[in-house]
């Protein structure tokens, strides 16, 4: 995604109130959060991925239970 932002020098302006309206400029943009939300953007989770993880969460729940009904464990 290329953008060509120009922002051109006025008369008697500095190098830093230039650099400002350029930052200012790319932000009123908006791309930069849309680049940035795609570059660290996560994977979606396979199926086979997605079934192991519910098969734990119901193991670690059992495991729970079965602690709290011994009395080793508060319920939380």
């Amino acid at each position: 995604m290329n953008v060509h932002i120009r922002v051109d020098r006025d008369e008697k302006e500095n190098n830093m109130s230039l650099l400002r309206r350029f930052r200012t400029r790319v932000m009123e943009w908006g791309g930069m959060r849309r680049l940035r939300s795609i570059r660290y953007a996560t994977r979606t989770k396979s199926p086979y991925v997605q079934q192991k993880a519910r098969l734990k969460a119901i193991g670690k729940k059992e495991e729970r239970e079965r602690l709290y009904k011994l009395g080793l464990v508060d319920k939380v």
